[in-house]
Protein backbone atom coordinates (compact mmCIF):
# COMPACT_ATOMS: atom_id res chain seq x y z
CA UNK A 1 0.00 0.00 0.00
CA UNK A 2 1.60 3.25 -1.12
CA UNK A 3 1.45 6.32 1.08
CA UNK A 4 1.55 9.79 -0.39
CA UNK A 5 4.08 12.33 0.76
CA UNK A 6 1.32 14.48 2.25
CA UNK A 7 -0.02 11.58 4.27
CA UNK A 8 3.46 10.71 5.46
CA UNK A 9 4.08 14.30 6.58
CA UNK A 10 0.73 14.42 8.39
CA UNK A 11 1.53 11.19 10.20
CA UNK A 12 4.93 12.53 11.23
CA UNK A 13 3.31 15.74 12.48
CA UNK A 14 0.72 13.81 14.52
CA UNK A 15 3.46 11.60 15.95
CA UNK A 16 5.47 14.65 17.00
CA UNK A 17 2.44 16.16 18.73
CA UNK A 18 1.70 12.89 20.49
CA UNK A 19 5.31 12.67 21.72
CA UNK A 20 5.08 16.25 22.95
CA UNK A 21 1.87 15.44 24.83
CA UNK A 22 3.51 12.43 26.48
CA UNK A 23 6.47 14.57 27.58
CA UNK A 24 4.14 17.18 29.04
CA UNK A 25 2.24 14.50 30.95
CA UNK A 26 5.49 13.07 32.30
CA UNK A 27 6.55 16.53 33.48
CA UNK A 28 3.24 17.09 35.26
CA UNK A 29 3.48 13.68 36.95
CA UNK A 30 7.00 14.49 38.19
CA UNK A 31 5.84 17.85 39.52
CA UNK A 32 2.91 16.29 41.42
CA UNK A 33 5.17 13.54 42.81
CA UNK A 34 7.62 16.17 44.08
CA UNK A 35 4.77 17.98 45.86
CA UNK A 36 3.58 14.75 47.47
CA UNK A 37 7.12 13.87 48.61
CA UNK A 38 7.56 17.34 50.11
CA UNK A 39 4.30 17.04 52.07
CA UNK A 40 5.19 13.56 53.36
CA UNK A 41 8.58 14.80 54.60
CA UNK A 42 7.09 17.79 56.43
CA UNK A 43 6.29 15.95 59.74
CA UNK A 44 9.88 14.74 60.08
CA UNK A 45 11.20 18.28 59.88
CA UNK A 46 8.86 19.66 62.56
CA UNK A 47 10.42 20.51 65.90
CA UNK A 48 9.61 17.87 68.57
CA UNK A 49 7.38 18.88 71.42
CA UNK A 50 9.27 19.06 74.74
CA UNK A 51 7.25 17.53 77.59
CA UNK A 52 6.29 19.88 80.38
CA UNK A 53 8.19 17.73 82.89
CA UNK A 54 11.48 18.73 81.29
CA UNK A 55 10.91 22.36 82.05
CA UNK A 56 10.00 21.51 85.65
CA UNK A 57 13.23 19.55 86.18
CA UNK A 58 15.40 22.38 84.89
CA UNK A 59 13.60 25.02 86.92
CA UNK A 60 15.05 26.07 90.24
CA UNK A 61 11.59 26.59 91.69
CA UNK A 62 10.31 23.39 93.30
CA UNK A 63 7.08 21.97 92.05
CA UNK A 64 4.11 22.99 94.21
CA UNK A 65 2.90 20.37 96.66
CA UNK A 66 -0.81 19.77 96.59
CA UNK A 67 -2.74 18.78 99.66
CA UNK A 68 -5.90 16.74 99.64
CA UNK A 69 -7.87 19.93 100.07
CA UNK A 70 -6.36 21.58 97.06
CA UNK A 71 -7.92 20.80 93.66
CA UNK A 72 -5.45 19.19 91.31
CA UNK A 73 -5.46 20.94 87.94
CA UNK A 74 -6.55 18.89 84.98
CA UNK A 75 -3.80 17.61 82.76
CA UNK A 76 -3.12 19.83 79.80
CA UNK A 77 -3.46 17.97 76.48
CA UNK A 78 -0.18 17.46 74.73
CA UNK A 79 0.39 19.92 71.94
CA UNK A 80 0.82 18.16 68.63
CA UNK A 81 3.20 19.43 65.98
CA UNK A 82 1.40 21.49 63.37
CA UNK A 83 3.05 19.48 60.63
CA UNK A 84 1.65 16.22 62.05
CA UNK A 85 -1.88 17.58 62.13
CA UNK A 86 -1.49 18.85 58.59
CA UNK A 87 -0.13 15.50 57.44
CA UNK A 88 -3.27 13.74 58.69
CA UNK A 89 -5.81 16.25 57.45
CA UNK A 90 -4.27 17.50 54.21
CA UNK A 91 -6.58 16.88 51.24
CA UNK A 92 -5.54 15.23 48.01
CA UNK A 93 -3.83 17.60 45.54
CA UNK A 94 -6.51 19.83 44.04
CA UNK A 95 -7.15 19.57 40.33
CA UNK A 96 -7.20 23.00 38.79
CA UNK A 97 -10.00 23.82 36.41
CA UNK A 98 -10.75 26.82 34.27
CA UNK A 99 -8.45 29.02 32.30
CA UNK A 100 -5.27 28.61 34.38
CA UNK A 101 -4.86 24.89 33.67
CA UNK A 102 -2.70 23.51 30.91
CA UNK A 103 -4.16 20.26 29.54
CA UNK A 104 -3.07 18.06 26.69
CA UNK A 105 -5.72 17.24 24.08
CA UNK A 106 -5.90 13.69 25.49
CA UNK A 107 -6.52 14.97 29.04
CA UNK A 108 -9.11 17.46 27.79
CA UNK A 109 -10.93 14.72 25.87
CA UNK A 110 -10.95 12.40 28.89
CA UNK A 111 -12.30 15.06 31.26
CA UNK A 112 -15.09 16.04 28.87
CA UNK A 113 -15.99 12.58 27.56
CA UNK A 114 -15.20 13.38 23.93
CA UNK A 115 -15.60 10.64 21.34
CA UNK A 116 -12.68 9.27 19.35
CA UNK A 117 -13.42 11.24 16.19
CA UNK A 118 -13.56 14.52 18.09
CA UNK A 119 -10.22 13.74 19.76
CA UNK A 120 -8.67 12.94 16.38
CA UNK A 121 -10.00 16.24 15.04
CA UNK A 122 -8.43 18.12 17.95
CA UNK A 123 -5.11 16.29 17.60
CA UNK A 124 -5.05 17.14 13.91
CA UNK A 125 -5.07 20.88 14.56
CA UNK A 126 -2.18 23.29 14.93
CA UNK A 127 -1.01 23.94 18.52
CA UNK A 128 -2.51 27.44 18.53
CA UNK A 129 -5.91 26.03 17.55
CA UNK A 130 -5.68 23.40 20.29
CA UNK A 131 -4.85 26.11 22.84
CA UNK A 132 -7.85 28.21 21.79
CA UNK A 133 -10.19 25.23 22.10
CA UNK A 134 -8.91 23.97 25.47
CA UNK A 135 -8.63 27.45 27.04
CA UNK A 136 -12.42 27.88 26.77
CA UNK A 137 -12.86 25.43 29.63
CA UNK A 138 -15.12 22.38 30.03
CA UNK A 139 -17.50 21.47 27.22
CA UNK A 140 -20.78 21.41 29.13
CA UNK A 141 -23.94 20.29 27.38
CA UNK A 142 -25.76 17.29 25.97
CA UNK A 143 -23.19 16.73 23.21
CA UNK A 144 -19.69 17.81 24.31
CA UNK A 145 -18.10 16.39 21.15
CA UNK A 146 -20.28 18.52 18.87
CA UNK A 147 -19.53 21.57 21.03
CA UNK A 148 -15.79 21.00 20.76
CA UNK A 149 -16.04 20.50 16.99
CA UNK A 150 -17.68 23.92 16.83
CA UNK A 151 -14.87 25.39 18.92
CA UNK A 152 -12.31 23.88 16.55
CA UNK A 153 -13.93 25.47 13.52
CA UNK A 154 -14.18 28.84 15.26
CA UNK A 155 -10.61 28.64 16.52
CA UNK A 156 -9.37 27.86 13.03
CA UNK A 157 -11.00 31.04 11.76
CA UNK A 158 -9.67 33.14 14.63
CA UNK A 159 -6.14 31.76 14.36
CA UNK A 160 -5.97 32.49 10.65
CA UNK A 161 -5.98 28.85 9.52
CA UNK A 162 -7.02 28.64 5.86
CA UNK A 163 -9.87 26.15 6.05
CA UNK A 164 -10.88 26.61 2.43
CA UNK A 165 -7.38 25.76 1.28
CA UNK A 166 -7.49 22.56 3.33
CA UNK A 167 -10.84 21.70 1.76
CA UNK A 168 -9.47 22.21 -1.75
CA UNK A 169 -6.45 20.06 -0.96
CA UNK A 170 -8.72 17.32 0.37
CA UNK A 171 -10.87 17.48 -2.78
CA UNK A 172 -7.83 17.18 -5.03
CA UNK A 173 -6.13 14.40 -3.07
CA UNK A 174 -9.27 12.26 -2.96
CA UNK A 175 -10.33 12.98 -6.58
CA UNK A 176 -13.85 14.00 -5.56
CA UNK A 177 -16.35 14.66 -8.34
CA UNK A 178 -17.75 18.15 -8.89
CA UNK A 179 -21.05 17.49 -7.13
CA UNK A 180 -19.34 16.22 -4.00
CA UNK A 181 -16.74 19.00 -4.11
CA UNK A 182 -19.42 21.70 -4.25
CA UNK A 183 -21.34 20.02 -1.45
CA UNK A 184 -18.24 20.02 0.76
CA UNK A 185 -17.39 23.63 -0.09
CA UNK A 186 -20.89 24.77 0.90
CA UNK A 187 -20.84 23.18 4.36
CA UNK A 188 -20.19 24.97 7.63
CA UNK A 189 -16.62 24.99 8.96
CA UNK A 190 -17.76 22.59 11.71
CA UNK A 191 -18.92 20.07 9.11
CA UNK A 192 -15.79 20.53 7.01
CA UNK A 193 -13.58 19.88 10.04
CA UNK A 194 -15.56 16.74 10.87
CA UNK A 195 -15.24 15.43 7.30
CA UNK A 196 -11.55 16.19 6.83
CA UNK A 197 -10.46 14.81 10.18
CA UNK A 198 -11.85 11.37 9.36
CA UNK A 199 -8.89 11.02 7.03
CA UNK A 200 -8.64 10.14 3.34
CA UNK A 201 -11.75 8.80 1.61
CA UNK A 202 -10.37 5.41 0.64
CA UNK A 203 -12.50 3.05 -1.40
CA UNK A 204 -13.99 2.58 -4.83
CA UNK A 205 -16.22 5.66 -4.59
CA UNK A 206 -14.54 8.39 -2.57
CA UNK A 207 -17.21 10.94 -3.48
CA UNK A 208 -20.01 8.74 -2.12
CA UNK A 209 -18.04 8.20 1.08
CA UNK A 210 -17.57 11.94 1.61
CA UNK A 211 -21.26 12.60 0.92
CA UNK A 212 -22.02 10.00 3.58
CA UNK A 213 -19.78 11.82 6.06
CA UNK A 214 -21.57 15.08 5.35
CA UNK A 215 -24.99 13.46 5.80
CA UNK A 216 -23.90 11.84 9.06
CA UNK A 217 -22.69 15.17 10.43
CA UNK A 218 -25.97 16.85 9.49
CA UNK A 219 -27.86 14.12 11.36
CA UNK A 220 -25.77 14.88 14.42
CA UNK A 221 -23.64 11.77 14.29
CA UNK A 222 -20.22 13.39 13.82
Amino acid sequence: MSVSRQEHERLEERLARAEKAVMMQAGQIQELQAQVDALLLAPARAAPVVPSATFRERSRTPAPAYSLAMPIPAATPAVQPVASVFARTRPAPARRTGFDVVLTPEQFAEQNGLDEKCLEALLGQAPEVQDLVISQGPAEGRNPSAMVMGRIAKAMRESGSDMQQQVETFIAENLLDEKCAEALRSQTPECQVAVLNQGPASGRNASAMVMGRIAKFQRGGA
